[in-house]
């Protein structure tokens, strides 16, 4: 099931997966950008939510986007993850051994006014399986987020980029 609140623009191309199972809402005066791929088993999203175009909220979990959420550009929510660590992604999903795996659902909780800058990505996991990002707080471009945030924080990814240049003689 899929509402949308009165002055929600969806601008196509955007996949939404859609079926008995699903509950998706999206509230009034909603953007969900182009190339944009909505799947989560429940979304709510409140009143004057920015989707940017290419971002993706998908998973067996559910989310819930609070009012004057912005989420930028590329921006990845995932509220479901594996616990099978294997060296490719498809060896969970073996037919031979279809309980080789543990689905862990979750919830994420995205509270008003946050921003999420492009391509940050929010991602549940076994020790966090629910995650709030606390009203106002700010993800900053390229940031992993796997615990909960707390209200005005600013969330940077890591700042310490090591480049090592080679000596002259070492060049090619």
């Amino acid at each position: 099931m899929i509402k949308y609140g009165e002055g929600t623009v969806v601008y196509q191309p955007v996949v939404i997966l859609d079926s008995p199972s699903k509950e998706i809402v999206f509230g009034m005066n909603c953007s969900i950008g182009q190339f944009s791929f909505i799947g989560a088993r429940k979304l709510i999203v409140e009143d004057n939510v920015e989707i940017c175009p290419y971002s993706t909220i998908h998973g067996g979990g559910d989310v819930f986007i609070g009012r004057g959420v912005g989420v930028g550009w590329g921006v990845r929510i995932i509220p479901a993850t594996t616990t099978k660590e294997t060296k490719y992604s498809a060896d969970t999903m073996s037919k031979d051994n279809p309980d080789n795996v543990e689905i862990i659902r979750g919830s994420i909780t995205i509270e008003e006014g946050v921003w999420l800058a492009a391509n940050a990505m929010i991602c549940i996991s076994r020790k966090h399986p629910n995650i709030t990002i606390g009203k106002f707080a700010r993800i900053g471009a390229m940031s992993y987020v796997d615990k909960d945030i707390p209200a005005y924080a600013i969330v940077r990814p890591v700042q310490n980029l090591q480049i090592t240049i080679p000596a002259k003689e070492e060049q090619v």
